[in-house]
């Protein structure tokens, strides 16, 4: 054999022997569901995207040991609203810590559920069906379906023998200034605090006598204060908004579901910088005039969470959004859209007492994802970029 020979046999010998090799580094996941599969990437998606392909492995493997022999529990007998609420209650384990993980959260809901029963909201009105699933939202969201027929239940023992004010004697700003006045209560506390404010409402507007605010009030956690332009159902009425309005609307509808955002926080007049990661969770209210969301994200200095609303204003030709954080801290902006980007504006205030620019831009990549960007500007005008990232929709 010439030593030209001898040296290509030596070369395909050791290119064999690395493809071999590097066959064998990879995790096999085409046996897993296409659920776990997602969740199992999903929660090794740190180790992917920060510590590299060993890492990564190593995470896949670990995943793969914890899910050995155990199987996804069957939901199949659940109804639509049920099923929702238990992937949603168990979204962060299906994200964060794996399949397995995901599967004992599962479980833990349908034992929970076990011999409950949704209650029958049929008999009600639709304003107060969409005010008592409005104020469950959050256990529908993030605590599972038990907690939520709960919640679904003291709302209606607080709503019986009660009936809501009659406004059809009132002139339309009337009625649109008490539903406004009204709709901390409506949204947050329910239909039977809803209907107290509004009676309150109406004696103060007859000159009778002020009893004081409620101690409902008193207790809320103010998600949408009077001064916030949101109307309710019922002045949103098909007369008062423009040709355009639904469809302008309808565009709201790409960013409902679940989405599972990551990125990257500069240091600046906020705060430190570092990684984070969350996931808002979308969906219209029962009025189909505002888009709900519930976050949860995690930062570097810690877990932040809250809720929003979003809407189209028919009058000025733009989106608001309105949202308010565990801390109380609320943010207001204002929204267009030209084909496939959003701009959001507003002026936060920073802690030391100066009025910013601010505007998040974000950009739909496909159906199911989008980038996003947050920038502010101080007095001199030089924009400063804040926070950046991608946003995946899971569901």
């Amino acid at each position: 054999m010439s030593w030209i020979m001898r040296d290509k046999l030596i070369i395909a010998l050791f290119l064999a022997s690395f493809v071999r090799l590097s066959a064998q580094t990879q995790t096999d996941l085409s046996r897993l569901s296409q659920d776990d599969r997602y969740s199992i990437e999903m929660a090794c998606s740190n180790e992917k995207l920060n510590l590299g392909p060993a890492a990564y492995h190593r995470c896949l493997q670990k995943q793969l040991d914890a899910l050995a022999g155990t199987g996804s529990p069957d939901l199949s007998g659940l109804s639509q609203d049920d099923r929702y609420s238990i992937e949603m209650a168990c979204s962060n384990e299906k994200l964060n810590l794996g399949p397995a993980a995901y599967h004992r959260c599962l479980q833990k809901q349908l034992d929970a559920l076990a011999g409950t029963g949704s209650p029958d909201l049929s008999g009600l009105s639709q304003d107060d069906r969409y005010s008592i699933e409005m104020a469950c939202s959050n256990e529908k969201l993030n605590l599972g379906p038990a907690a939520y027929h709960r919640c679904l239940q003291k709302q209606l023992d607080a709503l019986a023998g009660t009936g809501s004010p009659d406004l059809s004697g009132l002139s339309q700003d009337d009625r649109y200034s008490i539903e406004m006045a009204c709709s901390n209560e409506k949204l947050n506390l329910g239909p039977a605090a809803y209907h107290r404010c509004i009676a309150k409402q109406l004696r103060a507007l007859a000159g009778g006598p002020d009893l004081g605010q409620s101690a409902d009030s008193q207790r809320s956690t103010a998600f949408l204060s009077q001064q916030q332009t949101f109307p309710s159902r019922s002045t949103a009425t098909d007369a008062s908004r423009s040709p355009g309005s639904d469809s302008e609307l309808k565009r709201l509808d790409y960013f409902v579901g679940i989405w599972t955002l990551k990125g990257t926080i500069n240091t600046s007049l906020l705060g430190p910088g570092g990684k984070f990661t969350g996931t808002h969770r979308n969906e219209w209210g029962t009025d189909r005039l505002s888009l709900v969301s519930h976050w949860d994200e995690q930062r570097r200095n810690g877990v932040d969470s809250g809720q929003a609303v979003y809407r189209y204003d028919s009058d000025q030709k733009t989106y608001k959004y309105h949202g308010v954080d565990s801390t109380g801290e609320s943010e207001d902006s204002t929204g267009t859209v030209e084909g496939k980007t959003w701009i959001w504006t507003s002026n936060p205030t920073m802690e030391n007492g100066e009025t910013v620019k601010a505007h998040f831009t974000m950009s739909e990549v496909s159906s199911t994802s989008y980038s996003f960007r947050f920038e502010i500007a101080q007095t001199d005008g030089e924009w400063t970029t804040v926070m950046e990232g991608n946003a995946v929709k899971t569901k």
